[in-house]
């Protein structure tokens, strides 16, 4: 079974540190806790049970704190920092993050990033067996796949002559054993695991 990771997001935009975590929500599964702070402060003052794995941080917070990565190894000195740059002026504060992403990264870029960072290789070659991993039928697989390149379930039911009862019970099912159920998440996931192509 995969293993699963928290996250957190420092930034001190609401509509930005809300709508990012929405979509790690909606376009990965490996995150069981994602924390969002406004502030370092905000931060350092919290009581770590599990320090996050992963941790995303506005690039122009770093201009005051360049040492985070030495702050956090207190916590976690495996957890990986992502960049976040907010804004079209160019920051030089890098040197902490191993990956960066901006306002314009697509969804799909993001959750591929996050699952480069956290997926090990002994998770990265049992995920490549989907049906290992999750107890996928074949043709959930099929359904899967079908799904992610946008056909209706009456058009699933007609290329594989099943009813549309049928299909219904097959994406529930994939919703169920995936934890996802957006359309996009799905894709992502199939894109992620190789089912479908870029």
């Amino acid at each position: 079974m995969r293993k699963s990771y928290s996250l957190a997001i420092v930034e001190p935009s609401v509509m930005v540190r809300e709508g990012l975590s929405k979509i790690i929500c909606d376009f990965t599964t490996q995150f069981h806790t994602i924390f969002k702070f406004d502030s370092l402060e905000h931060l350092y003052s919290h009581h770590w049970d599990t320090p996050p794995s992963v941790l995303i941080i506005n690039k122009l917070l770093l201009i005051g704190d360049p040492d985070i990565k030495k702050r956090f190894d207190i916590y976690d000195p495996n957890c990986k920092i992502i960049g976040l740059q907010s804004s079209l002026l160019p920051t030089n504060s890098t040197d902490c993050c191993e990956e960066s992403i901006n306002l314009y990264s697509k969804p799909n870029e993001i959750a591929i990033l996050l699952r480069k960072l956290t997926i090990s290789e002994q998770e990265d070659q049992n995920i490549n067996g989907v049906s290992e991993q999750y107890d996928l039928s074949e043709r959930e697989i099929e359904v899967l796949i079908s799904v992610a390149k946008g056909m209706t379930n009456k058009e699933i039911a007609f290329e594989y002559n099943l009813s549309i009862h049928t299909v219904m019970s097959h994406r529930k099912n994939i919703a169920k054993k995936t934890g996802i159920k957006s359309i996009s998440g799905l894709t992502v996931y199939a894109l992620i695991n190789g089912l479908i192509e870029k």
